[in-house]
């Protein structure tokens, strides 16, 4: 038969820091756009065959590091549209869409004038 479920491995993690971002940010899209970090890495776990109620600390600990790498870079925030809905230090990760960011200016925009 098959291994028992606490031996299954799952594929790892790409090797490529931006590619992991990329899983990330599909991962968000795929959830409306925003949703709880561990909503986000119990989904990524299960998409690389991980059983999500043994999420392996490593796998865990490198999608939290990557998120949180490419929210401190400007440009990479920017290019991959991430942020904090609540702000720093909030576990609820967001990616916005083009459209999004440009109705959000300009309602605010309006607010302002």
């Amino acid at each position: 038969m098959g291994q028992p479920i606490s031996e299954r491995r799952g594929r790892s993690l790409p090797r490529r820091r931006h590619d992991l971002a990329k899983s990330i940010r599909e991962t968000l899209l795929a959830l409306g756009g925003q949703a709880h970090r561990t909503v986000v890495i119990a989904q990524l776990a299960r998409e690389f065959g991980h059983d999500e109620r043994h999420i392996p600390d490593d796998f865990r600990n490198s999608v939290v590091r990557c998120f949180e790498d490419m929210i401190r870079d400007e440009a990479k925030r920017t290019a991959l549209g991430f942020h904090l809905p609540f702000g720093d230090g909030s576990y609820r990760w967001a990616v916005k869409v083009a459209s999004q960011s440009r109705s959000t200016n300009t309602h605010t925009a309006r607010l302002v004038a």
